[in-house]
């Protein structure tokens, strides 16, 4: 390996190793109590080799939305390219979004639930980036997945954006439910799911 090569692999290394300790304090001390010293102390680093790699916490945060949202939309990519029938397809969609989300509880609720993407998304320019972010594309995937389904003689005379946003909402709330309500009384998880995605095809087919 060349110097270029090393510096370049050493430089996505300490840029990682930023985005890792700012999720955890995000996630214990809250978004709005970090601040880029505090992120600099956890890792050891000055605050000048913060900024090399952001300009300020939420650049960071915005990166830890796109990371979060590379492993869903790779994760319902992977099961869009299968050979399975189109509800087969959009039901297994739905249990690995809701498969991501809980396995991921502390990133999920960080970029979705928090609300400090928003917050911090103050102009046009900022809401552009987060609408063709992964997320965005997985969500696209999902409404591909509905128009083929459509397309095949399913959902006759029902709206594809419709369908695709009732399913979407009904993933991301079941998620969020779960992770927000650990005392709840949740009857068996994986009958829930279940039972909650059989619903929401059966009310749209």
């Amino acid at each position: 390996m060349g110097t270029r090569e090393r510096r370049e692999r050493e430089k996505e290394e300490l840029k990682q190793k930023i985005l890792n300790s700012a999720r955890e304090l995000f996630t214990e001390d809250g978004y709005k109590n970090v601040t880029m010293r505090k992120i600099a102390d956890k890792i050891e680093y000055s605050l000048p080799t913060i900024y090399e790699h952001f300009k300020n916490k939420a650049e960071i945060l915005l990166a830890i939305y796109y990371q979060s949202g590379q492993i869903l939309f790779e994760t319902l990519k992977s099961i869009y390219e299968r050979d399975i029938s189109p509800l087969e397809k959009i039901e297994a969609m739905g249990w690995a979004y809701i498969s991501v989300g809980l396995e991921n509880r502390d990133l999920y609720e960080l970029t979705f639930l928090t609300n400090s993407i928003r917050a911090e998304s103050d102009n046009k320019s900022q809401l552009c980036e987060i609408h063709d972010s992964p997320t965005f594309k997985a969500y696209e995937l999902l409404v591909q997945a509905v128009k083929d389904a459509k397309e095949k003689g399913y959902f006759s005379g029902r709206d594809v954006l419709l369908i695709s946003q009732t399913m979407w909402a009904g993933l991301h709330g079941l998620v969020s439910l779960i992770i927000t309500n650990s005392e709840f009384p949740f009857v068996n998880q994986e009958q829930l799911i279940n039972n909650m995605l059989k619903t929401l095809l059966k009310g749209s087919v």
